[in-house]
């Protein structure tokens, strides 16, 4: 599974260290992963994706990861939900 954490420097000085620590949550709140991404520079007003890569070794379900972006000294968060696993839905048609 891939993490793609897009950047945008909208600042007029060049950043020199960007990265991502990526918390990986269950649905109980229960931290089950934390991963990195590459570290990057950033000029002004460049756009970036930053990269981490997850094997996941859970149980189908929800999932929480909380994005910490790290740069130049200061610290950005973000959070989205995210499934694993396939969810099967099983359906009837009603003919014998």
């Amino acid at each position: 599974m891939m993490f793609f954490v897009p950047v945008v420097n909208r600042g007029k000085l060049d950043i020199v260290n960007i990265k991502t620590q990526i918390d990986i949550f269950t649905a109980l709140n229960e931290k089950v992963a934390t991963i990195e991404t590459n570290v990057e520079s950033l000029n002004s007003l460049e756009r970036k994706e930053l990269l981490a890569k997850w094997t996941p070794n859970v149980p189908p379900g929800k999932y929480l990861a909380v994005a910490t972006v790290i740069y130049d000294n200061e610290i950005a968060k973000a959070e989205k939900q995210f499934n694993i696993g396939d969810q099967v839905i099983a359906l009837s048609s009603g003919v014998a």
